[in-house]
Order: C-alpha cells, then structure tokens, then sequence
C-alpha cells in the first residue's frame, strides 16, 4: 500500500513539481531512490536543507541573487515535504514553518525583490507579498496571482516571474485553506473575499495602478479568479 500510494503522488503530481521550479533532475533522483510513501518527507526536508546550506554559503560570499534562488529552492522542498503529508500533522507543520521561513529570507535577495504585507481579515491574518519589475518607473499594472488546491504563495515564483518580465508588478496570498491561513480557516466557498480585501490593500500603495489590476489562477485558482473577477465587478460603482 505504502508504495501504491507513492506511485498515485507520483503520477498525480510529479510534473506538478517540475512546473513549479524543482529541479528536474531532483525530481527524477528522488523517483529512483524513493520505494516507499513513508520517505518522501525526510527526502525532501533533506533536499531542503542542502540547498539552505547552498544558500547560506552564497550568502557569507555576498552572491546575493544566487543566495536568494537557492533559499527560494529550500523553501520549495519544505513546500512539497509537507503538501500530502496530512497523516502527521505535527510535521507537515514544521515543513509549513520551515516553508514559510525559507521564503521570507529569500524574499529581499530575488532580482524582484518580495515585499511582505499582512493584512487584518476577520479576526486573522492574510499574508502575501508584493514584487514590482525591477526599473519600473511611476506606478505598474499589477496581476493578482491565485493558486489552487495545496498551493501557497511562496511556490508561485515561476509564474511571478513571466508576469514580471513583461513589465508588470505581482500579489500574491495565501487564502482559505492554504499555506499560513490553514491553521485559521479552511477551504472556503468564498475565496472572493479574501481576493477583494487585497485589492483594497493594493489600490493604497503607491507602486500600484489602482486602475490596472488583473487576477490570474492556475488550477482551482482559475475558479477563484473568474469569482474574484466577478465580485469585483458587482461591488464597483
């Protein structure tokens, strides 16, 4: 069974990975040297920690950037240690903290650099980060990036990026259900209003163009960008 379920992660979410920025290589090493479920957290925890010592030691060199995609890399092994690791709820915790920690020290190092923003929602939190295209002048268009089931806001970077290079800034958060909100809420209906609170945090920033915000989502994020887009809508003048 341990095996069966290891094949079912596999098939279901192995190009998932590699789409999201793992290496490809590490994927398909983990692959060869992985028989059973009960090793793929301690894998990956483990790749993350090679790559945090990657990182630390460009760091001490003041290889800045490359510092920041190697902490990025560390943070996405603790990412995907913890995404389907729901039996062991203490652990996929610390994979979670270790994530969510990984990604903040990268977050100033990128070439985009990740600003954090937390903003007060029903008695919580929302957590997200805000990228501008490097050069920008004045204020930029923004696209707001929705993920879906078992996403976070820290594994978005790859699609950060393409948005980035045509000129244009990124939001990204965690909702309902993901990533540093699961612990307060889960999976919601109502994914719109977690959305429409950021937009009202964005129109206030004065790197943003309040009249030239967008929403793309991936996956079960496509559902929530088509709801956004349409609360939004109803709740203009």
């Amino acid at each position: 069974m341990s095996r069966e379920i290891l094949d079912s992660v596999w098939s279901a979410s192995g190009i998932r990975l590699i789409g999201d920025g793992v290496p490809a290589g590490d994927v398909m090493a983990a692959q060869a040297r992985m028989t059973r479920w009960e090793e793929w957290f301690p894998y990956w925890t483990g790749l993350g920690d090679t790559y945090e010592r990657l990182a630390r030691e460009a760091l001490a060199r003041n290889r800045r950037q490359s510092a920041g995609e190697l902490f990025w890399q560390a943070c996405l092994s603790h990412h995907y240690a913890q995404f389907l690791w729901f039996h062991d709820p203490v652990r996929r915790d610390e994979g979670q903290m270790r994530k969510v920690a990984l990604y903040r020290e990268a977050a100033p190092l990128f070439a985009a650099p990740a600003i954090r923003f937390d903003l007060p929602f029903d008695g919580f939190v929302i957590p997200g980060y805000l990228r501008l295209p490097p050069g920008a002048s004045g204020r930029a268009p923004v696209v707001i990036v929705l993920g879906g089931l078992e996403s976070t806001k820290e594994e978005s970077l790859q699609m950060e990026n393409l948005v980035i290079e045509r000129g244009m800034a990124t939001a990204t958060f965690d909702g309902p259900g993901q990533g540093e909100m699961f612990v307060h809420t889960g999976l919601a209906g109502d994914f719109e209003r977690y959305t429409s609170a950021v937009i009202d945090h964005l129109v206030t920033r004065p790197e943003v163009r309040a009249d030239r915000i967008g929403v793309l989502g991936r996956s079960l994020g496509g559902n929530y960008a088509l709801k956004s887009a349409s609360w939004i809508c109803r709740r203009s003048p």
